[in-house]
């Protein structure tokens, strides 16, 4: 009989058995249960060009959910053909955390990870990179994430900081997950690093954290531990909600194509969801509530302006 595991030991298990010791981010994620590109090998795009054109076309061939696929990018413009389907997706329109700003993939270098699985929902693609024009040796990497990919793609860029294909992991629940990584503020040597579930609307921040402390002989060396969790956040007052309303709302309307597509009945119910037929009329009565020195008043503006 195989021994098994409560999910709750799967989610501390590398944190347990790797107490103490030393490692790089690349051998701690290889480390977690659920690591979504385990044993996969990266494939290099193919670099082309179109006379006239400056900007270079990379693509790769692959097989996702049993149909062929083919992989086309150029600048930010991503193109996906799976069997007879195709889908067309902008990366600055990527799904990010808030006050990350818009990758670039770099042309001399950009790798795909394939994970296919029989069930389109879980079949999974991600590009990376060092960021466009780097040179030497960086912790800091372009990644996109590619969720639902024989199905109704949805982006989403990770933050560049130890950012790695390698990171993803997908949980019992069927989520996915990435960690994403703070600097601590001195005199602590580390990072915070913060769980961040994929979900239909964007990053989610968990509830899982950890600390890597940097070694005092190299700095990619870390000695990770788990976090307790925070105490249970107050609830958001009416300002927060919507701001944070209008924000979803606006980032969901950019990702609107208006051709009646799976993902366009996706984007419909999850704006249907959050009112954004009255997020602006929200946002006015706001408006007028905010004392005019107030953070969140230059906030509701721009927000205005954005959907004029």
């Amino acid at each position: 009989m195989k021994a098994q595991l409560s999910f709750g030991a799967l989610l501390t298990l590398p944190v347990l058995a790797l107490a103490g010791e030393q490692m790089d981010s690349s051998a701690f994620y290889d480390a977690a249960p659920g690591q979504v590109f385990r044993g996969v090998e990266a494939q290099a795009l193919t670099v082309g060009t179109l006379e006239g054109d400056e900007t270079p076309y990379l693509t790769a061939h692959g097989t996702v959910s049993g149909k062929a696929l083919y992989l086309e990018l150029h600048g930010a413009s991503l193109r996906l053909q799976i069997g007879r389907r195709t889908f067309q997706r902008q990366l600055e329109r990527a799904y990010r955390p808030a006050g990350t700003r818009v990758a670039e993939l770099d042309s001399r270098g950009t790798s795909l990870y394939i994970k296919s699985d029989v069930q389109a929902h879980n079949s999974t693609l991600c590009l990376e990179s060092l960021p466009a024009f780097a040179s030497g040796s960086t912790f800091n990497k372009s990644v996109f994430v590619i969720l639902d990919s024989a199905k109704s793609p949805r982006v989403y860029q990770l933050p560049p900081l130890f950012a790695s294909c390698r990171a993803l992991v997908a949980r019992q629940s069927g989520a996915f997950e990435v960690p994403i990584w703070s600097p601590l503020t001195e005199p602590s040597r580390g990072y915070q690093i913060t769980y961040f579930r994929l979900d239909k609307s964007g990053l989610v921040a968990t509830k899982r954290r950890l600390k890597a402390e940097v070694s005092e002989s190299a700095s990619d060396q870390f000695t990770f531990t788990e976090q307790a969790p925070d105490a249970p956040p107050a609830k958001p007052d009416f300002a927060s909600q919507t701001i944070e309303r209008g924000e979803s709302c606006l980032h969901l309307s950019g990702e609107f194509g208006g051709d009646r597509s799976a993902r366009d009945k996706e984007l419909t119910a999850e704006m249907t969801r959050l009112s954004c037929g009255t997020v602006v009329k929200s946002l006015k009565r706001l408006k007028s509530t905010l004392p005019k020195d107030s953070r969140q008043l230059t906030e509701v503006n721009e927000l205005l302006k954005a959907f004029e």
